[in-house]
């Protein structure tokens, strides 16, 4: 392995660079003429193989100020030009110079510096640990500063910066790793990093991000914590974030052991629902004239399908790209209750396609808990698809359903062809032949033995149910 070099801080600074009320904006400023850019780029370039600013005279001290300190659009331009031709072992001689530099305002121009692509690789390949605190300590003022600034550079607030890139030079190295992430990546940063995942195959990036997460989840072992379920959030609503290939492995190397990390059942509604709301997307093309009297439109689960249906309402979705199947059959191997919110969008959505896989996946001894809240969602918007399937392999709740009224006391009338669906007319002519007999055996009730009549009572009442 190739001897890695280290990186000085000094008591004194060697250098202190001209302030900007010293200098001619319009006279140092590169982008006046085509010789001055040169010359500005010659003097930078000498400093990576072994010249000293401070053998420099007055007016070259004077290019270089200007070069790397007005308007930020010259500055990296500059960089850009420097950096094109320098070795790494140059890059490392250069910026050891620009950290000698002294000047209060120069702070964030040289954090620029150390913060380039071509920066982040040869700090990563050729210092050592010692040479790298150092940089964290005196350049970024903490690991905090440094790990934003080579993450981000001066774009910390634009998603325009190919981040991903970034991110992978300083998790190239074991070394670079531990200083920028001691301690995994922060909150703050962890969301923009899994939103570039679909755009990155680089192992050690999806390595950080899972240690990362993992580590978090584990803080709510012992008790709630904002931490870890901060953290599930994040993951199970940016599943689409993450290539295909790499979703089920992602989530397997985060909950290597589902029964120590408790999965919460939420998942389920997070992994299909991302938007976390019953309403998953909404059609702006297909919205309702409220003036001209048009009902407002069911919102769709899958737009695609939603324009190839001749349905008035919403269609079943089919896209099972949509259902994460592979995911969903993890979750049931791994007993990970499905909860009532899953239900209700699966039937507000008319799913049935989904359902009909769980039904058929899921393994003998696991339940998908279908609840009666459900069923009154298919009554309330009228989805037959789903309605069809739970009488068809018996999740209507059997004599358990005991009609149409919600958990608040709200009432639902079913159509006519859901109360075909769902048999109710068969009952309903029962109930009433009961009553029937009820009213013909009270009629007679004095002729009756009172054993024989309170008996016949209780059988009418059970078929009544």
């Amino acid at each position: 392995m190739a001897h890695l070099m280290t990186f000085r801080t000094l008591s004194e600074k060697v250098f202190k660079i001209p302030a900007p009320d010293n200098l001619s904006k319009e006279t140092y400023r590169v982008s006046e003429s085509r010789d001055h850019f040169e010359r500005a780029i010659s003097l930078i370039r000498k400093l990576a193989w072994g010249a000293r600013i401070a053998d420099w005279d007055t007016e070259e001290k004077n290019i270089f100020s200007g070069a790397i300190t007005f308007y930020s659009i010259d500055k990296k331009k500059i960089r850009k030009a420097v950096f094109e031709s320098l070795t790494a072992d140059q890059v490392i001689t250069l910026l050891q110079q620009v950290h000698d530099i002294d000047w209060l305002w120069f702070n964030d121009t040289k954090k620029e510096w150390f913060s380039e692509l071509i920066s982040i690789k040869a700090m990563a390949s050729l210092l050592d640990s010692k040479g790298l605190w150092v940089i964290r300590d005196d350049v970024f003022d903490g690991t905090a500063e440094m790990m934003k600034w080579l993450m981000f550079g001066q774009y910390v607030n634009s998603s325009s910066i190919p981040m991903h890139i970034h991110l992978g030079a300083m998790v190239s190295t074991y070394r670079m790793k531990d200083v920028c992430f001691p301690n995994g990546i922060p909150m703050n940063h962890l969301l923009p990093v899994i939103e570039k995942l679909h755009v990155t195959s680089d192992p050690e990036i999806f390595k950080l991000v899972t240690d990362t997460m993992r580590s978090n989840i584990d803080r709510g072992r012992t008790g709630p914590d904002v931490t870890a379920d901060a953290t599930e959030y994040l993951l199970w609503s940016n599943i689409n974030n993450i290539p295909r290939y790499y979703r089920l492995p992602f989530i397997k190397a985060i909950y290597p052991d589902p029964s120590a990390l408790v999965i919460n059942p939420e998942c389920w509604t997070k992994l299909i629902f991302p938007q976390d709301m019953l309403c998953n997307t909404w059609d702006e093309d297909g919205d309702a004239d409220v003036s001209s009297g048009e009902d407002i439109p069911d919102t769709p689960f899958c737009t695609d399908c939603a324009m190839g249906s001749d349905e008035d309402h919403q269609p079943p979705c089919t896209c099972t790209r949509r259902f994460h199947m592979d995911i969903c059959s993890w979750l049931m191997k791994e007993s990970v209750p499905i909860p009532a919110s899953f239900w209700e969008r699966v039937a507000y959505y008319n799913l049935y396609h989904l359902a009909y896989f769980l039904h058929v996946d899921k393994p003998k001894l696991y339940s998908l808990n279908i609840p009666h809240s459900a069923l009154l969602k298919c009554i309330q918007f009228d989805r037959l698809a789903f309605a069809k399937f739970l009488v068809q392999f018996n999740y209507t709740l059997g004599d358990d359903f005991r009609g149409f009224v919600g958990s608040g006391g709200e009432q639902y009338t079913p159509s006519a062809e859901m109360t075909a669906i769902l048999q109710l007319v068969n009952k309903k002519r029962r109930r009433e032949d009961v009553a029937n007999m009820q009213s013909l055996v009270d009629e007679w009730k004095e002729q009756l033995p009172g054993g024989f009549h309170i008996e016949i009572c209780n059988h009418l009442h059970s078929m009544y149910k």
